[in-house]
């Protein structure tokens, strides 16, 4: 259900064609859109478009998703200082609830879990409407409302703020003359208006802006077919089956929206290269699909970043697996050069029948004069000798210093290895330095000094976070969830998993807030309409 609009706020020409928002950009006008998916979408019609319309030259059209306008707005006003990152702002909220709950008799098993919830009540409470007096509270609420007042106050005292007031902040800039608005504003993909970006437009539309809202081009109408399969994999296989039938008729656009995408990613991946691109499967340094698949997996899950992970996160007595996983890894020094040898080496640990190794007494097995695979093990003796080493450092220091610690050690070690990079392990290698790290270091403010082992969690937890999707070529085939496909349009569509259990979505209302107080002012998932 669509909340109401303010009455300084009116959308307009909500079904308009694409022309006539590409012609909204080329007069100067800003479009903002539900997220980046659609933004480049848009962005390569629009080039089409300029090029269909003769045009060789062309300013780059004002054209972003709405989380990046914010950030990149929030820059230009020099008031990004004091941004708490998402993953920073989490670890306040778990510090602010670990002490709330020490030593009561509340009691926890899963921090992490509880913070990320109450996080999302706090984001929630802000753009919608602040808690009235007098709505009924049971003891969970008013112990989230204690952590809530805990956590601004220490961001209080920090200086800080978090995403969620990033709207409101623009906002007053606007309405105070700070911020010059486009005077053609067009909202791009948003199925539902929040209550903090239809604030953000009222200030726009004082400011003198026309605001408009653009859903999509009207496509040619088209008889819909259902299709009832047996099971989730017989419906995933009728669907890649229909895609290949008309890839092999020459078909350019086809769309397969998914509701369920993220239970299904694994099982879609399989089937789909199985009837796509048989090859792949096979082919082990095939680095591009035919299909685009939109779900990322953690970065955590990519070799290369697991085994910097695995290098970081070693102790003094490994176990005989994470020994072998080392021994085994293609990311380390000499990997390519004592290759066979490591591998007998990982053999001979096996035969010990033993659990784990000291760093100190492994770096012996590999140097003892009567070890007849040592003098062929040189590489892996230094390595494992460097990391006995940087497991002395006992002081505390910031994330800053362990990410340069951290990046120093791995060249020491030979990380990523000997042998060439393909184009997912590069970009992987790339997410890591440039996003993974610096990510890590944005945490000072919240974490202060820490010790290596925390370090490595937070880096750690950071990377099971993250988000990892490979850069590829666009297709002709996209494989999308319900969110992403916000404002695309095809020219052939197959909507996948619409079965009663995904259709309506569950219920999940935010348990830190009174489910009534979340439906009368229509949140998320608060209710089945």
């Amino acid at each position: 259900m669509r909340p109401k609009k303010p009455n300084d706020f009116r959308m307009t020409d909500k079904r308009q064609p694409y022309p006539v928002l590409f012609e909204a950009l080329a007069h100067g006008g800003l479009v903002l859109t539900v997220n980046k998916r659609l933004a480049r979408n848009l962005r390569e019609r629009y080039d089409q478009w300029m090029t269909a319309t003769g045009r060789t030259i062309w300013k780059s059209p004002e054209l972003y998703s709405l989380d990046a306008w914010l950030n990149r707005t929030l820059t230009l006003l020099d008031e990004d200082a004091g941004l708490l990152p998402m993953r920073g702002a989490l670890h306040l909220w778990e510090r602010v609830i670990e002490r709330d709950v020490a030593g009561a008799d509340i009691e926890l098993l899963q921090i992490p879990a509880t913070a990320r919830r109450a996080q999302e009540a706090h984001q929630l409470l802000v753009e919608y409407c602040e808690l009235p007096d007098g709505v009924p509270l049971s003891d969970d609420h008013r112990i989230f409302l204690r952590w809530r007042k805990a956590y601004l106050d220490a961001c209080r005292e920090g200086g800080w703020f978090d995403a969620s007031e990033v709207p409101g902040r623009i906002g007053a800039a606007v309405r105070e003359r700070r911020l010059t608005i486009r005077e053609q504003v067009v909202l791009a993909g948003f199925d539902e208006i929040s209550p903090s970006l239809q604030r953000l437009a009222a200030a726009m539309t004082a400011a003198g802006a026309v605001v408009s809202e653009w859903e999509g081009a009207d496509g040619d109408e088209a008889a819909g077919l259902r299709v009832a399969c047996a099971d989730p994999e017989a419906e995933v296989r009728t669907a890649a089956r229909w895609a290949r039938r008309l890839l092999e008729q020459g078909a350019k656009n086809i769309g397969i929206v998914v509701v369920d995408l993220q239970q299904r990613r694994t099982l879609l991946e399989q089937v789909f290269r199985e009837e796509l691109d048989p090859e792949s499967l096979v082919d082990l340094d095939q680095e591009e699909n035919r299909f685009s698949l939109s779900l990322g997996t953690p970065l955590a899950d990519q070799g290369l970043v697991a085994a910097a992970l695995e290098i970081l996160g070693l102790g003094f007595r490994p176990a005989v697996d994470t020994i072998g996983f080392l021994l085994r890894t293609p990311y380390l020094g000499g990997s390519q050069r004592e290759l066979y040898d490591r591998a007998r080496f990982d053999r001979r640990l096996r035969s010990l029948r033993r659990l784990s190794f000291p760093l100190h007494s492994l770096r012996k097995l590999l140097t003892a004069p009567e070890d007849k695979d040592a003098a062929s093990l040189p590489e892996m003796a230094r390595i494992f000798g460097t990391l006995a080493e940087a497991l002395k450092d006992g002081r505390k220091r910031l994330p800053g210093e362990w990410v340069k610690r951290f990046s120093d050690l791995l060249a020491e070690v030979g990380w990523p290895g000997e042998r060439p990079l393909g184009s997912v392990e590069f970009q992987s290698f790339k997410n890591w330095t440039e996003q993974l790290l610096p990510s890590l270091v944005t945490l000072e403010p919240v974490t202060g000094p820490i010790d290596r082992s925390e370090a490595v969690t937070l880096l750690r937890r950071l990377a099971n976070e993250a988000v990892f999707q490979p850069e590829s070529p666009g297709g002709p085939l996209q494989v999308l969830g319900l969110l992403e496909s916000s404002g695309l349009s095809f020219e052939h569509l197959w909507v996948m998993g619409m079965t009663d259990e995904s259709l309506p979505a569950p219920v999940r209302p935010n348990p830190f807030i009174p489910v009534s107080f979340q439906i009368a002012r229509n949140m998320p998932h608060a209710g089945a309409e």
